[in-house]
């Protein structure tokens, strides 16, 4: 969570704007609730010294276009006479409040010199640069890093002529391994950056395997990008996994014509576990509009997006242009949920348990955006919804326990991601029965990678046995291999690595177990094994009589 200047500024940024926002952040009590990076955006690159160093542009900035040139980011000196880089001086000032600071760079040249006129010779690339790019930022107090693939890989003329991702993938997984050597823990965000939304986007990439966070569509600006942000993400559902998050851009909360269309900003980023960073212009937003500052500082609503468990919502419930989204939250029977119409007309909408998977009976609901109590209420809760807004509500029900030991089925399942259709109990996607290398069986879960189901066990339970392997339907579907359904199976207890297989190929089976004492939430994931552009096809991941030993 924190703020960026791109949204609104673009080009148009020098260090008293940066070092402004952060004041802005702390004055207007945004830090408190959450904000707390102040990311640096494109167009502060002055090139390279002798040594092949980054420094920042100095400024006042020439180029096409700019009649009122802004000092950038200017060296300065300390009491001593000593020389701070600019940027260091102004990581320096956000750290000072409190905050923490981020940085931009690209492969080849930052996006600025190909779209806003920025000089070439000063957006330069970090590509064969990059031990000594980290070593850089890290000196000047950088948490974070935005990557932007911009024309890096591009083998045509013009902008995104479909580029090798062969060529594309390397790039992001050097400064990965520059980041993993420095030892600094420094966030990492990408942006792939191919043409189209969701898995197109990525052209067939798997992200989690090289970065904390990475944009799962184009550049968001107007309301119809907010809905086609949400709409990627949600394809990409299976990839969010602990350690991993979907980036559905900076926000446009107070850019946007009108409160109802900055709360489905806000609120669907929270619900979704999307990074939440503030792209509009925040000076003096408490006077200029307070409404929007106000859903930016809905601790209730942002409670959705830290809970612990960590985990991106799913639709379970659609109904024309009214979708009904949740996900379990960490305390037991709590869920988070968004009631998302976005039609033009008010439209009442219903919510029931079991949609929620809780047991149906009395549950209690609480309108977050209002913070207040609507009461109790028997199996389903209904409510109008106006048009083109966002209803978040908590719903607190009742949970059945797991006992004994049991073979996990569809009734104990707290959550579900998968990326093709539905998890299905018992069958393969085609219908037959689970069978692994010509076996068939009668009980488990047959999934599509990457996906997962989490089940909660409240620290009742003390092992997990599974086995598990590549549904034989990839045989039926997919005779040749050409890399296809390749698969790694994790069991994953509340935030722990517990038990995982080795990439895993079709005709192969494994018997995974693992301890789960003392667990709260078990997760079942099963990830693409590898980067390759196929491996996400036929990947039918297969469960099979997964069973928990509980009290």
């Amino acid at each position: 969570m924190g703020y960026n200047a791109w949204n609104t500024f673009r080009c148009n940024v020098g260090k008293d704007l940066i070092t402004g926002a952060a004041d802005e952040l702390v004055r207007q009590g945004l830090d408190k609730v959450g904000f707390e990076y102040v990311n640096l955006d494109d167009c502060w690159m002055g090139g390279r010294d002798r040594k092949g160093v980054l420094y920042s542009n100095q400024g006042p900035e020439q180029r096409p276009g700019i009649t009122n040139p802004i000092q950038k980011f200017p060296d300065e000196t300390d009491s001593a006479g000593n020389k701070i880089p600019g940027i260091k001086a102004v990581g320096n000032y956000i750290r000072s409040k409190g905050l923490k600071f981020g940085i931009y760079s690209s492969p080849i040249n930052t996006c600025a010199a190909y779209w806003d006129n920025y000089p070439l010779g000063n957006g330069v690339g970090s590509s064969g640069k990059e031990d000594t790019d980290i070593a850089t930022f890290i000196s000047w107090g950088v948490s974070y890093l935005k990557y932007d693939r911009c024309n890096a890989g591009e083998t045509g003329s013009g902008w995104n002529k479909s580029p090798s991702s062969a060529v594309i993938y390397p790039y992001f997984l050097a400064m990965r391994d520059a980041i993993g050597r420095s030892n600094s823990n420094m966030f990492y965000s990408t942006n792939l950056d191919f043409n189209g939304n969701g898995l197109a986007h990525w052209n067939g990439s798997n992200p989690p395997l090289f970065t904390n966070t990475s944009r799962v569509a184009a550049d968001i600006s107007d309301f119809n990008s907010v809905i086609a942000q949400i709409n990627a993400a949600d394809q990409l559902k299976g990839f969010a996994v602990p350690g991993y998050w979907n980036d559905m851009d900076m926000m446009q909360v107070g850019n946007l014509p009108g409160d109802n269309l900055n709360r489905i900003n806000m609120g669907m980023w929270a619900i979704m576990n999307s990074p939440m960073l503030i792209g509009s212009d925040i000076r003096n937003m408490d006077q200029k509009n307070p409404t929007a500052l106000e859903i930016l500082r809905n601790e209730e609503v942002i409670a959705f997006n830290k809970d612990p468990l960590n985990t991106q919502a799913v639709v379970v419930k659609v109904s024309g242009n009214t979708q009904v989204w949740a996900k379990p939250l960490f305390a037991r029977g709590e869920r988070a949920v968004a009631l998302l119409n976005k039609s033009t007309s008010p439209t009442s909408m219903t919510v029931r348990w079991s949609d929620l998977h809780l047991a149906a009976g009395e549950g209690k609901v609480r309108d977050v955006w209002s913070r207040t109590d609507k009461g109790a209420y028997t199996d389903s809760y209904s409510v109008t919804v106006p048009g083109r807004d966002v209803v978040m509500l908590k719903i607190t029900g009742a949970e059945i326990p797991l006992t004994g030991t049991k073979v996990l089925t569809a009734t104990d399942i707290l959550y579900k991601a998968n990326s093709y259709n539905d998890v299905r109990t018992d069958i393969s996607g085609d219908g037959k029965k689970l069978a692994l290398n010509g076996v068939a069986y009668d009980q488990g879960f047959g999934t599509d990678a990457p996906s997962q189901m989490q089940f909660r066990l409240d620290g009742a339970c003390s092992k997990f046995t599974a086995k598990v392997g590549i549904d034989d339907q990839i045989i039926r579907q997919q005779p040749a291999s050409n890399g296809f359904g390749q698969v790694v199976f994790q069991v994953w207890g509340d935030g722990r690595i517990l038990a995982e297989t080795d990439v895993m190929n079709r005709q192969q089976s494994a018997d995974l177990q693992a301890d789960v004492t003392g667990v709260t939430v078990l997760r079942l994931i099963a990830r693409l094994g590898n980067n390759r552009d196929n491996a996400q096809y036929y990947a039918y991941a297969d469960w099979i009589t997964p069973t928990v030993t509980c009290q």
